[in-house]
């Protein structure tokens, strides 16, 4: 305090309750420093001009949803569709804004404030948020105006704490400002629009027959040389990706070739998932496991041994009993659920071979591909542990899924361009990024736009306790809902424990009778023949099917969105008027706007539209088809609800 007491000394305290409160205390000042582990970036530029600041240094810290907020600032600034790029990259040009991000979670606001000689710290519970603009936070903080000569001790620990803040940070848009400047001016326009994701170079598409080619003869190659040896293209276009690519492979350029150790390139940071070809001529599979080479397919193990398997997954299957589900029905449709998603795995390698036909058999009038698979629900239900279980019987190895950071559409590119059939599975994705511009381009582009009959590319695997999906999942992404809730006990670790223990060939008997009984006869059911599969193996075994086993499309037996709204209106949480050609249900007290979202994304069944916390649905009869009202030949609950009301 410098000797003098706290009642003279600067200190004083607020609440905030709008944007103008807020502000008030942050006017006079030339420069902000600031810790905040949220922001928004359009926020801090109206901010800046509205106070007319020179300068803002912000360090921005991960939130507990353990997205990186890198990838956050990213999205919003790709979501813009004005020049919010530019703006940012115009600022930090001239000195005027930087943005550190750390991959810390980092929860202070902290904010200090100079120009015209003095200082003002303030610290409290405000971000600089839209939801703070707005005035739907009530903040309290406290504020110091600290004087440079008397204060000088505490203003260089005030200054030494921001800065520990900032020993973790990178700066924000640094790799794009680096790009440009090597790019030079030509190229900035391509540059920000492909760092932006907003278009797939050119150049990425083309490589990816030459990197196909490179990664065949890495993995499946005969020449048994440990070297490997591959031309590179003239043109810059082309040549300069696959050096970019081949970086982290320890490498030699001779002439116009470049020279690596297979070794090397298998067990490179590049291959976040395995290389996988599958070789319907010679009915076999092949695949790394970083260096290790593993063939299956080429032959169908006893049926003993399959018995074995099958029981083995119908025991994991099983473990649903040591969770907490609603009632019976949940319970089956969870497990039913669990076993249609062992098969999507099982299946997995196949599906850009169902592309194939597909489009050989349709052309340009459908150029949808295989669903990728969503695995929903919430915390403690079992999706790690799933797909753990999963990838094993996949591998016969303990492997780790890609970790999510690299949930990204260059990534998917580079394994789609190393032309794997081995699935990209990503573990808990955080919702943001699920439903972000930028896989929504990469769900849309993907099989639609830059595959192509020559491509080999993986389907897409992912869980996340996302809520609700955007309207462009919901025909390209097959939904499971693992409706379950596990609470921690030894006991169950130890079963389960247990059960990833056994050895299960399942993928190879799988593989080899896919092989034998392949034919080009597909459907819309992208799994038709993987349940096929399947049931040939438990006969060839001689075991029975259990009643939980998936013979259709889980949603056509189950539909998880049906019995949601069931229980809703059951549980009378919305209110439901009819007139003449509409139907309005509005939601009760409780719901907000999210909410009443995610229920209208569930209902594919009938056109409707939400206005405030009421959905209108304007074709009655389809809703009431979708929810099996004229299943029930007496009068019910649901009848009840729906009796026509009056205003």
């Amino acid at each position: 305090m410098s000797g003098r007491d706290l009642n003279n000394s600067g200190f004083s305290t607020f609440i905030a309750g709008n944007e103008a409160e807020l502000e008030a205390h942050f006017s006079g000042f030339s420069a902000l420093r600031a810790v905040s582990y949220v922001v928004s970036i359009k926020w801090i530029l109206e901010f800046l001009e509205r106070n007319q600041f020179e300068s803002i240094e912000i360090v921005v810290g991960k939130e507990v949803s353990d997205l990186n907020p890198a990838e956050l600032l990213k999205d919003e600034v790709a979501s813009d569709k004005g020049n919010l790029a530019c703006q940012i990259l115009g600022m930090m040009e001239q000195g005027r804004l930087k943005i550190y991000t750390s991959d810390r979670i980092v929860h202070s606001k902290f904010y200090i404030l100079t120009g015209r000689g003095a200082i003002r710290v303030i610290q409290g519970s405000a971000n600089l948020t839209t939801s703070a603009r707005k005035g739907k936070q009530v903040n309290y903080l406290w504020k110091w105006d600290l004087e440079p000569g008397a204060d000088k001790s505490l203003i260089e620990r005030f200054n030494a704490d921001y800065e520990l803040h900032k020993k973790y940070c990178s700066l924000f848009m640094q790799d794009l400002q680096d790009m440009l400047k090597e790019a030079g001016d030509e190229d900035r326009e391509r540059v920000l629009n492909n760092w932006l994701g907003r278009n797939v170079e050119p150049q990425e598409i083309g490589i990816m027959p030459m990197l196909t080619q490179m990664a065949t003869e890495v993995l499946v190659g005969d020449s048994g040389e440990p070297v490997y040896r591959m031309m590179l293209p003239a043109e810059p276009s082309k040549r300069k990706p696959i050096e970019q690519f081949l970086r982290p492979v320890k490498h030699e350029i001779e002439s116009s070739q470049i020279v690596f150790l297979k070794k090397d390139f298998l067990n490179s940071e590049n291959l976040f998932v395995p290389i996988m070809r599958v070789d319907f001529e010679n009915h076999r599979i092949v695949f790394n496991i970083r260096a290790e080479k593993i063939t299956v397919g080429d032959a169908t193990p006893p049926g003993e041994e399959v018995n074995t398997c099958l029981a083995n997954i119908e025991e994991y299957i099983k473990s649903i009993d040591m969770g907490k589900t609603r009632n019976r029905t949940i319970n089956n449709m969870t497990k039913m659920s669990v076993y249609e998603g062992l098969i999507y795995f099982l299946s997995s390698p196949f599906l850009n071979q169902y592309m194939r036909i597909k489009r050989a058999k349709v052309g340009r009038v459908d150029e949808r591909g295989p669903r990728f698979l969503f695995i929903s629900g919430g915390s403690s239900n079992g999706k790690t542990t799933f797909i753990k279980y999963a990838l094993k019987l996949l591998t016969g190895k303990d492997i780790n899924p890609i970790d999510k950071s690299n949930f990204r559409k260059q990534n998917i590119l580079t394994a789609a361009g190393l032309g794997t059939n081995f699935p990209l599975v990503f573990d808990d994705v955080p919702p943001q990024r699920l439903n972000s511009s930028d896989m929504e381009t990469t769900i849309k582009s993907y099989w639609e736009t830059w595959w192509n009959g020559q491509s080999i590319f993986p389907t897409i695997i992912v869980s996340s306790n996302a809520k609700s999906t955007k309207e462009w999942h919901q025909t390209r992404v097959k939904t499971l809902n693992f409706d379950v809730h596990f609470e921690p006990s030894m006991k169950a670790r130890e079963k389960l424990n247990d059960i990833f223990n056994q050895q299960n060939s399942i993928f190879s008997a799988f593989a080899s009778y896919y092989f034998t009984h392949f034919s080009e006869d597909i459907s819309d059911d992208e799994l038709e023949h993987g349940r096929r599969t399947m049931l040939r193996l438990y006969d060839y075994a001689g075991r029975q099917v259990p009643e939980y086993f998936p013979k259709a499309p889980v949603e056509t037996i189950y539909d998880p969105d049906r019995l949601k709204w069931r229980e809703l209106i059951d549980l009378g949480k919305v209110s439901i008027v009819e007139k003449n050609d509409s139907m309005e249900l509005t939601f009760l007290e409780g719901f907000n706007r999210s909410d009443v979202e995610h229920y209208a994304d569930s209902i594919r069944h009938a056109k409707h539209r939400i206005v405030g916390n009421t959905i209108i649905i304007e074709s009655p009869e389809d809703f009431r088809k979708w929810l099996g009202l004229e299943e029930n030949a007496s009068p019910g609950i649901f009848e009840k609800l729906f009796r026509r009301r009056n205003r």
